[in-house]
C-alpha cells in the first residue's frame, strides 16, 4: 500500500470509503490474520499530521491481524521523498519475492526473469540465495533510515562494509523521516540520521566492493572517509558477454534501459573535476571552482553511478501543417476535470482589487474581489478554499520554445497519440490536452513548466545530450549518488526544465518527450476571506505577491499566480491609504466591463476548517499575515449570523491572535477587525508587531506564539474547560510549528502532565476537530 496524507492527517478522497469499512468497530481482531502487507507512507514534515493516515492504516491494518513482511517506511516530501521511497522500493522486490516464495522458476515466470506487477525482475538464485540474510534478521528503521535491506534487483552485488549514506544524508530539523520497524532480531544494524547500514545493492551485472565508509549522495562519508571504489568478481568482459547473450545494452534499449543502472563508461579521470560540456581543469593551471550545477568534484565526478529508470517513450506528435486553430475558441485544458474540484470550472470578473499594504512594507499584500456570473450561485463557506487557473509567463513559455528549436512550429496545430509498442504501462494521451492543439497554448495553459523537473525526467534529459561532459553531470543530478548536488542546486534553487536546459547546451530532447514528462499545470489555492450571507456570488481573497530574487542560474521573478494577478489588476488597484479601499459596497454597482476575469474552481473540503456548529463553544484563531483571511470571514459571517439570531441565542467568544512586521505598514484589515472588535464580533483582539521597537506588547511578544504565552492560564482553561476550538493558519514552516510548542508547554504546565501525555492530548483535539490547521509550506 502506499498511501498519502491530506489535510489533518485524512486518507485522500479515493481511500475515504476503504478506510471508513476498516475502521468499522465491529470487526473482530483477526479479521485480516490472513493479510501479509507492505506499507509505504508519504507526508511532509512541515505538517503537524506528518504521514498519519499512514500511520493509521498501518495501526489499524495490524490491529486487524495483519501482518507486516516489509518494514513500513514514512517518506517526508519536506527533504525529499526519494530518500526514503527509493531504498524502500528497491528493498521490496526480494522481500516479496521472499514471501511469494519465488525462488526457482515457476508458471508465471518465464526463463530467469519473473514479472511483479509488469515489472520485469531478475529471479535470486544460486549463489545469491546462499547471500540472502534469514528472516530473522533485524529491519531496524529509525528516523530516515531502513536498517538491512537487502536490494537483489540483479545478479550481482555491491556491498558496502561500513555505512552507506542516502541522499544528502541530514534531513531539516523536524523535516527527518520516521519510519518504523515490523520485526526484531538479535542481529543489530544501528543507523544514523539519513542512513542504510548493511544494504546490498545487486543493480549492476558486477560486484563493487568498498573499504570503509561509502557515500551515495555528496561523496563525503559521515566519518569524513574517502570512498574507494574497486572492481570485484566480475570483469568488464564477463559483463559485456552477459550483455550480448540478453541481446540488451546497459544505456541502450529494451527493458535493461528502463531499469536502475550503474554507468560506468562516462567517467572522468580521477580526481579531475568534471565540468559542463566536456572540458577538465588541470589542478596545476588554475584553482578548481567550487560545485555547481554543472561541475563537480571528486568523489563524485568519478564513482559509478545508479540511475533511475529511464521512462519509455509513449507519445507520438504529428503537426497539421496546413490547419489553422482558433485557440481562444477552445475550453480551458480541454474541459478536463481538475483534481479535487468540487465545482466546475467558473469565469469570474475581478470586480475590485485593493493594496492593503503600505509603499515602503517589505511585501505587497492584495485583496481581490471575484464577482461569479448572476446565474451561477456557488455554495461555499468560510474557510473553503478555492482555485485560480493561471497561465504561465508569456516570456517563459517564448524561452522554453525557442530553448527547444520548435519556433517554427509553435503555433502549428498538432494532435498527440500513443507511440506504438510503447513500453509504459497504462500510458494515456493526456486528457487536458485541447485536440487539436499548438505548443504555444499548450505550453501557456496546460503544461506547469517552472516546477523543477523530477529525477527521472533529468534522466531523460541525459539521454538526449550530446556532449559527453554534459551527459555525465545531468546523471550525476538524476543519480542516487548525487542526490545531495539535486536537491541542493536543482530543487532549492528551484530550477525550471528552462534554467536546466540552458545550463546544459548539448541538451535537445524532442518536445514530444518534454510533452511526456510535464506535469499539469494547476489551480493556486486561496482561502475564501468572506461570508456567502453578504454575497452569495462574490469570492474575497487575499494573497501576498511573491517576489524570488535573482540568482546564478535565474533572473529574479515573481510567483506565478500572485505575479499574474498583480500584474492584471495593477490599472485599477485601490491603496488602502486613501482609507476607501476596504469600504463596504453594492457589488452589483461595481462597473466590471472591462475588468479582467479569470478562471476559478472550488476545491473539496474536508468540511473541518469552518466555525463549529454549535455556536456557544469558543474560537481561538491564530492567524498572522495573510493567514487572518480566513478568520475575516469567521467574523464577518458571526456577523451576519448576529444580524438574524434569535433573541435566546448565545454565542461563545472569539479570540483572534495577530501579528505582523510594522502596525503602520502591513497590518492587514486594521479598520475592519477594529469594528468587528467594537462590535463585539471579537471578545478580545492580541496583536503583535515583530520590527516595531516600540511595541505595546512588550520586547518578549514579538510573535504570535509569544502573546500566547502571556496568556497561558486563560487560553488553557478555555481549552481544558470550556471546550473552546483552536484555528491555525499560516506559513507551516514556522508559524504553525512554533505554535504547537507553546500549545504543548502551555497545556503541560496547567495539567502537569508530561510532554508525551500532552502531544496525546493533542491528537485527540485534532481527532475531536477542535485543534484545525489550514497551513502552507
Amino acid at each position: 500500500m502506499v498511501v498519502s496524507t491530506t489535510g489533518e492527517g485524512d486518507p485522500p478522497e479515493t481511500a475515504e470509503k476503504f478506510w471508513r469499512r476498516l475502521k468499522k468497530k465491529t470487526l473482530p481482531n483477526d479479521h485480516l490474520a490472513h493479510l501479509n502487507y507492505a506499507l509505504l507512507a508519504l507526508g511532509d514534515s512541515n505538517y503537524t499530521s506528518f504521514c498519519q493516515n499512514g500511520k493509521n492504516f498501518d495501526k489499524r491494518l495490524e490491529g486487524l491481524g495483519a501482518k507486516r513482511f516489509y518494514p513500513t517506511a514514512h517518506a517526508d516530501d519536506a527533504v525529499g521523498l526519494e530518500v526514503v521511497v527509493e531504498p524502500w522500493i528497491e528493498g521490496l522486490w526480494p522481500a516479496l519475492k521472499r514471501q511469494l516464495e519465488l525462488e526457482g522458476v515457476t508458471e508465471s515466470c518465464n526463463g530467469d526473469v519473473c514479472e511483479v506487477d509488469g515489472t520485469e525482475e531478475k529471479l535470486i538464485t544460486g549463489s545469491d540465495s546462499a547471500r540472502r540474510e534469514t528472516d530473522s534478521e533485524q529491519k531496524d528503521i529509525s528516523r530516515g533510515t531502513i536498517s538491512g535491506v537487502e536490494d537483489r534487483s540483479s545478479d550481482s552485488a555491491v556491498r558496502t562494509n561500513g555505512s552507506t549514506s542516502l541522499a544528502n544524508g541530514d534531513s531539516q530539523d523536524g523535516g527527518e523521516t520516521d519510519l518504523t520497524s515490523s520485526a526484531k532480531t538479535d542481529k543489530q544494524k544501528d543507523i544514523s540520521r539519513g542512513t542504510i547500514s548493511g544494504v546490498e545493492d545487486r543493480s549492476s551485472d558486477s560486484a563493487v566492493r568498498t573499504n570503509g565508509s561509502t557515500s551515495l549522495a555528496n561523496g563525503d562519508s559521515q566519518d569524513g572517509g574517502q570512498t574507494d571504489l574497486t572492481s570485484a568478481a566480475k570483469t568488464d568482459a564477463a559483463s559485456k558477454h552477459k550483455e550480448e547473450e540478453s541481446g540488451e545494452s546497459r544505456m541502450g534499449g529494451g527493458p535493461s534501459s528502463e531499469r536502475p543502472v550503474v554507468v560506468r563508461d562516462v567517467k572522468a579521470e580521477p580526481h579531475t573535476p568534471q565540468i559542463s560540456g566536456g572540458d577538465t581543469l588541470n589542478n596545476s593551471s588554475r584553482p578548481i571552482p567550487e560545485e555547481s550545477l554543472t561541475f563537480s568534484k571528486p568523489p563524485l565526478c568519478n564513482v559509478s553511478l545508479t540511475l533511475p529508470l529511464n521512462p519509455p517513450p509513449f507519445l507520438e506528435i504529428t503537426f497539421k501543417e496546413d490547419e489553422s486553430l482558433h485557440v481562444r475558441e477552445l475550453p480551458l485544458q480541454y474541459g478536463a476535470v481538475f483534481p479535487s474540484a468540487a465545482s466546475p470550472v467558473t469565469m469570474a470578473t475581478v470586480s475590485r482589487a485593493t493594496k492593503l499594504t503600505s509603499r515602503d512594507a517589505v511585501k505587497t499584500t492584495l485583496q481581490l474581489e471575484l464577482q461569479l456570473p448572476d446565474d451561477e450561485s456557488t455554495s461555499f463557506q468560510p474557510g473553503d478554499s478555492f482555485g485560480v487557473i493561471c497561465p504561465n509567463n508569456t516570456d517563459e513559455v517564448n524561452r522554453l520554445i525557442s530553448r527547444l528549436e520548435v519556433s517554427s512550429k509553435a503555433d502549428t496545430p498538432f494532435t498527440l497519440k500513443l507511440e506504438a509498442g510503447t513500453r509504459k504501462r497504462k500510458a494515456s494521451v493526456p486528457e487536458f490536452v485541447p485536440v487539436p492543439a499548438t505548443l504555444r497554448l499548450a505550453l501557456t495553459q496546460c503544461y506547469d513548466i517552472r516546477t523543477p523537473p523530477k529525477k527521472a525526467f533529468v534522466r531523460m534529459l541525459s539521454e538526449h545530450t550530446s556532449k559527453e561532459g554534459e551527459k555525465r553531470r545531468l546523471q550525476e543530478l538524476c543519480s542516487k549518488e548525487g542526490a545531495a548536488d539535486y536537491n541542493k542546486f536543482i530543487r532549492k534553487d528551484h530550477l525550471s526544465l528552462s534554467d536546466i536546459l540552458e545550463a546544459f547546451p548539448s541538451c535537445l530532447p524532442p518536445v514530444q518527450r518534454i510533452l511526456e514528462n510535464l506535469t499539469r499545470l494547476l489551480p493556486r489555492p486561496y482561502s475564501v476571506a468572506n461570508s456567502p450571507l453578504g454575497s452569495c456570488n462574490m469570492i474575497r481573497f487575499v494573497f501576498n505577491v511573491l517576489k524570488f530574487p535573482s540568482t546564478e542560474r535565474k533572473k529574479a521573478q515573481e510567483g506565478l499566480c500572485s505575479g499574474w494577478l498583480n500584474k492584471i489588476t495593477t490599472s485599477f488597484q485601490e491603496d488602502i491609504s486613501n482609507n476607501s479601499g476596504l469600504s463596504d459596497v453594492n457589488v452589483k454597482k461595481l462597473k466590471i466591463e472591462g475588468k479582467p476575469k479569470v478562471y476559478t474552481s472550488f476545491f473539496r473540503t474536508s468540511t473541518k476548517f469552518h466555525l463549529p456548529e454549535d455556536v456557544s463553544k469558543p474560537v481561538i484563531m491564530i492567524g498572522p499575515g495573510t493567514g487572518v483571511a480566513p478568520f475575516m470571514g469567521f467574523m464577518e459571517h458571526r456577523h451576519y449570523m448576529k444580524e438574524k439570531r434569535p433573541a435566546e441565542q448565545t454565542f461563545g467568544k472569539m479570540w483572534l491572535f495577530y501579528g505582523c512586521r510594522h502596525k503602520e505598514r502591513d497590518f492587514l484589515y486594521r479598520d475592519r477587525i477594529n469594528s468587528f472588535f467594537q462590535e463585539g464580533i471579537l471578545s478580545k483582539l492580541t496583536i503583535a508587531f515583530s520590527r516595531d521597537e516600540d511595541d505595546v506588547s512588550g520586547p518578549k511578544c514579538r510573535y504570535v506564539q509569544d502573546l500566547m504565552r502571556t496568556h497561558k492560564k486563560e487560553l488553557a482553561d478555555l481549552v481544558m474547560n470550556q471546550e473552546a476550538v483552536i484555528y491555525v493558519c499560516g506559513d507551516a514552516n514556522g508559524m504553525a510549528k512554533q505554535v504547537m510548542e507553546a500549545w504543548t508547554e502551555i497545556l503541560c504546565e496547567y495539567t502537569g502532565k508530561s510532554i508525551f501525555e500532552v502531544s496525546v492530548l493533542l491528537a485527540t483535539l485534532r481527532e475531536e476537530e477542535r485543534y484545525l490547521q489550514d497551513i502552507w509550506t
